[in-house]
């Protein structure tokens, strides 16, 4: 399963349980609503311990995590580092 598979299917089958089946990887996930504060955490956990990497504080930015593509290349960004 690919990085954005894997952030997909996170985020529909346990933050967004029964509201949406399929999230475009350049959809905004803050702006649109689709995460609040509480689940942008949920998320980052998950790809802390999903990805076996450490997100800094300086790091938790909408940039990094505003759309799957987004936390995709802040994944590979961590793993070339």
């Amino acid at each position: 399963m690919s990085i954005e598979e894997q952030i997909e299917q996170y985020i529909t089958t346990e933050l967004l349980v029964g509201k949406r089946k399929r999230i475009q990887a350049g959809e905004s996930l803050i702006s649109s609503g689709l995460l609040d504060s509480l689940t942008l955490f949920q998320l980052i956990a998950f790809v802390e311990q999903e990805f076996k990497l450490t997100v800094d504080d300086g790091e938790m930015t909408p940039e990094n995590f505003q759309s799957i593509a987004a936390i995709k290349a802040f994944i590979e960004r961590k793993r070339a580092a």
